[in-house]
């Protein structure tokens, strides 16, 4: 992504960060990190969305009997919901990845014995 991306979706859209701090002191892990928990700035709205869907669709009678037993979180699986949370999932690092890491963290070495040398 290009930072005016990063900008629109970490300030405008999940309002995460605000527009003074993403300009003058946003680091790029910070934004990595916001990035991933972006997602669950509208979780509220996620939650309330599918509360109301459920409940007009039950009113409604459109409801099909075989679903009318199933709880909403079956019907309406949102990423949030504890099954999904459980899940395991296989993440494979590489050795450029792990090369990469290593980099990143003797930079940030010298950059903190530089800081408290000076």
């Amino acid at each position: 992504m290009i930072v005016h991306e990063y900008l629109k979706v970490l300030v405008l859209d999940c309002k995460i960060v605000t527009y003074e701090y993403f300009v003058d002191d946003i680091q790029e892990w910070e934004i990595q990190m916001l990035m991933n928990m972006s997602h669950e700035s509208h979780r509220t709205e996620w939650e309330t969305a599918r509360y109301i869907t459920y409940y007009n669709t039950v009113m409604s009678g459109n409801l099909k009997k075989q679903y009318t037993e199933k709880p909403m979180t079956d019907l309406f699986p949102l990423p949030y919901d504890d099954k999904f949370a459980l899940e395991e999932h296989e993440i494979e690092i590489t050795n450029n990845q792990i090369e990469d890491l290593k980099n990143r963290s003797k930079r940030v070495k010298e950059k903190l014995f530089k800081k408290k040398d000076s």
